[in-house]
């Protein structure tokens, strides 16, 4: 008996389908501030994962140590149902930091609320680089500081979307810094940036914008800057 076992074993394992053998995507529903903590912890992620948040998150008393995607890119979808999470933190030395570090992924209706995000350079209020997609969110009433490449909602658009959002409240760096993203980089004229906004007091050195701070071969569509 002992010795079909393991010929079993042996076999599942070399064919591959051990139940070990590969990840399986994760559709989590998110509620409180742990949540948002051990997802920040996440080392990686897969193109099938699905995060939901199911209502409004208070951060206060929380500083973040890790930023979604820190050390794999995100690559599924934040599903943000119009829910906001309050008052977040991220203190950081490091470059690319965000509420989301790298996205590759799609980022949709997700409101982000009095947060104070600090750091190096590549950074921005919810993310600080995109590649993926961002429809219909918000950065609200919050601090961004950084070096090189800040902006209010993304630090560095590289090839990446942005839709129906928009952001509010103060964006400080040295090199290429704006009100909604730093940069925008997309050859070929793609629509990167398409009605959106941004209402951030916006503060910097070289290549400053309300709305984009320097954008390369990107096409900018129905978007604007106001601040009163």
């Amino acid at each position: 008996m002992c010795k079909k076992k393991l010929l079993l074993l042996a076999f599942l394992v070399f064919f591959g389908i051990s139940s070990y053998a590969e990840a399986v995507p994760v559709d989590e529903w998110l509620y409180t501030a742990q949540d948002i903590i051990t997802l920040s912890q996440k080392q990686s992620f897969d193109s099938g994962d699905i995060y939901t948040l199911k209502q409004d998150i208070d951060m206060s008393g929380y500083t973040l140590q890790h930023t979604i995607g820190y050390s794999g890119a995100f690559l599924g979808k934040f599903y943000g149902h119009g829910h906001s999470i309050k008052n977040l933190t991220i203190v950081s030395i490091n470059d690319s930091i965000g509420f989301f570090s790298k996205n590759n992924g799609t980022i949709s209706n997700l409101i982000l609320e009095n947060a104070k995000i600090v750091g190096h350079d590549y950074v921005g209020g919810m993310i600080a680089v995109n590649q993926g997609h961002i429809d219909s969110c918000k950065f609200v009433g919050g601090d961004v500081t950084g070096n090189d490449y800040v902006g209010g909602l993304v630090g560095y658009n590289s090839d990446g979307t942005v839709k129906l959002s928009s952001s509010s409240g103060e964006v400080a760096g040295y090199d290429v810094v704006g009100g909604l993203v730093g940069r925008a980089y997309a050859p070929g004229h793609v629509i990167q940036v398409q009605t959106s906004s941004s209402s951030c007091s916006v503060t910097g050195h070289n290549c400053v914008g309300g709305l984009i701070g320097f954008y390369v071969g990107s096409d900018i569509v129905n978007c604007y800057y106001r601040f009163n």
